[in-house]
């Protein structure tokens, strides 16, 4: 389970690792991975938008995208 700190910008960071993952030409999965690893990262700190690397490395590492058949 998440215990949030702060979920002001969690959307916003949702957002962003989304965009990063396009631009960076990461595969469908990883960018989806990226996207919710950044909001709920963001959910960590006192202060919106920012985002610990360790954190992010973290729930990167915890999310597992499938593809349904």
């Amino acid at each position: 389970s998440l215990s949030v700190v702060n979920p002001i910008g969690s959307g916003d960071a949702t957002m962003a690792g989304l965009v990063f993952g396009i631009l960076s030409g990461e595969s469908i999965e990883e960018t989806l991975k990226l996207g919710a690893a950044s909001g709920m990262a963001n959910t960590q700190t006192k202060v919106s938008g920012v985002i610990q690397k360790a954190t992010l490395e973290k729930y990167l590492s915890l999310i597992d995208v499938r593809k349904l058949s």
